[in-house]
């Protein structure tokens, strides 16, 4: 499936695009992830942010969105949300 060219890679709420990974993780805020290509879901729990990404833990989500590909089709182009 082709993907869109007429927006940046991702998009990103902006009720959890500045914050810290630690803030989400401490917050127990669980990421919703997914891709406008294949339209593959997932939910990235604070734990399994806290053991993903242990490095990043001081960098915001829209740091960390900026690097990420879906895990099934590898698009670029995906939506993350608060849930």
């Amino acid at each position: 499936m082709p993907e869109p060219n007429h927006r940046p890679p991702f998009q990103i709420t902006r009720d959890i695009a500045g914050w810290p990974l630690w803030v989400l993780i401490d917050h127990r805020t669980v990421v919703m992830l997914e891709c406008d290509a294949c339209h593959h879901r997932a939910a990235w729990s604070p734990g399994y942010m806290a053991k993903a990404f242990p490095a990043y833990r001081g960098k915001s989500l829209e740091w960390l969105a900026g690097r990420l590909r879906c895990g099934r089709c590898r698009s670029e182009y995906v939506r993350l949300w608060g849930a």
